[in-house]
């Protein structure tokens, strides 16, 4: 794994369900702010396949 750059100036959000309707929509909010908002963590109760795509898409959007 990577390491995980905290920037200073973001706030990191915890969604707590990310896979469900709320916790996505959740998600593509956070993706219209990318300089003052990181989704530092995810959870899921039953979806592992979804969370692992999200767990990249905004992995791959923290390194950017």
């Amino acid at each position: 794994m990577g390491q995980t750059l905290f920037m200073p100036d973001m706030k990191n959000i915890c969604i707590l369900g990310s896979t469900g309707s709320i916790g996505q929509n959740s998600l593509e909010v956070i993706a219209n702010f990318p300089g003052e908002f990181r989704p530092a963590y995810l959870t899921t109760n039953s979806n592992i396949d979804l969370l692992a795509r999200q767990v990249e898409r905004y992995r791959r959007s923290a390194r950017a």
